[in-house]
């Protein structure tokens, strides 16, 4: 080979070990680095993380299953002494909510009502309500009970008895009268 080729391999060769050296320095550096560095979590940083990642509520059952915030999956109990069980009350009767025929729009029927939604007559709109009123009350009622084209049952309130559903209907036909 000539001089000028053995030159070339020979500073090639440096310059390859020289990288090499260099890569591994770094590498070493990095990982003496990383040693002093990494200490783990600071006790200060993990309360606080705690603190702002708490459950919104909390609900216990008798059992002492525990439901945390919106999930569904069962937490388990806490272990201790079990307590003596205080004396269970009586459980309320349901208290039923009376409405009256206000009432009943004001919560089932003013969605759809108050805008002409999916074809609904508008409340208090004469011109809306004549067509309907002409075919008598108890289609009227019935439709409300029942549903009819795009209302479904109820206005979707089944929950209501069916007197305060014809209170709310006796309403808006007085409105639109």
């Amino acid at each position: 080979m000539s001089d000028q080729q053995d030159s070339f391999v020979t500073n090639f060769s440096t310059l390859i070990l020289l990288m090499l050296a260099m890569t591994v320095g770094l590498i070493l550096l990095g990982v003496f680095i990383s040693k002093l560095v990494d200490t783990g979590p600071d006790p200060m940083e993990m309360e606080s993380a705690a603190a702002r990642i708490q459950p919104v509520s909390k609900v216990a059952l008798n059992d002492g299953t525990m439901f945390v915030s919106s999930s569904l999956v069962p937490q388990m109990p806490e272990v201790s002494e079990p307590e003596p069980e205080p004396e269970a009350e009586p459980a309320a009767a349901p208290v039923a909510v009376v409405m009256d025929g206000e009432g009943v729009y004001n919560t089932a029927c003013v969605t759809c009502h108050a805008t002409g939604l999916a074809g609904a007559p508008k409340y208090a709109q004469k011109a809306d309500w004549d067509a309907r009123i002409a075919q008598g009350i108890d289609v009227l009622y019935e439709h409300s009970l029942k549903g009819f084209q795009a209302m479904p049952a109820k206005g979707g309130f089944v929950h209501l008895p069916d007197d305060q559903i014809k209170l709310a209907v006796d309403y808006m036909v007085a409105a639109a009268q």
